[in-house]
């Protein structure tokens, strides 16, 4: 599944992704499932980002300049609360980016209000191999145009349960991680 996940939504351009999220490529990619957007998931669920595997402790980086507008915990399960947390950051041309599970403790001065730039280390991965039956440790990244209002979870629009505005990220990860190394 590539595109928007729903149709009309105005996605902005390629170059509006600064910096691919890591300082270099996971050796998983994000184009195979289950780390892919679209990717089937339990009661017929489709997965509203892509999972870039790092190790626990691994420094994430802002796409684009921005303002981090939410930071808190993000609880799928009861399993899950108060493990990792995600960051909402509104950045420049005004899409959004969800950052999700990320360690809870944030780079010292960081938090809701706080300005971001491109390539600033704003979050860790976080830990959930203790919790899940996943491979690894990993930056759940999603992203939405900006052109709808409310919260990002929807869990009454299937099948991605997200707001109307999510882009697939898939495109905007490739564009920036062909860049890295190039400058």
């Amino acid at each position: 599944m590539s595109g928007t996940a729903t149709i009309g939504t105005a996605a902005p351009p390629l170059d509006a992704f600064k910096v691919f999220p890591f300082r270099v490529r996971p050796q998983a990619n994000w184009h195979e499932s289950p780390r892919r957007f679209g990717a089937r998931r339990a009661n017929g669920r489709l997965h509203a980002g892509c999972d870039l595997y790092f190790p626990h402790g691994t420094e994430i980086l802002a796409a684009a300049d921005g303002v981090i507008t939410r930071f808190a915990f993000f609880a799928l399960n009861s399993t899950l609360t108060q493990k990792v947390s995600a960051m909402e950051i509104l950045h420049a041309g005004g899409w959004i980016g969800r950052y999700c599970e990320i360690a809870n403790a944030l780079p010292t001065g960081l938090k809701a209000g706080s300005t971001v730039k491109a390539g600033q280390v704003i979050a860790f991965v976080g830990h959930l191999m203790d919790v899940l039956d996943v491979p690894s440790d990993m930056l759940h990244f999603e992203m939405y145009a900006g052109t709808a209002r409310g919260s990002l979870s929807d869990f009454g629009r299937p099948p991605f349960m997200r707001r109307k505005d999510l882009l697939d990220p898939t495109p905007y990860l490739d564009a920036a991680a062909a860049r890295l190394g190039t400058t």
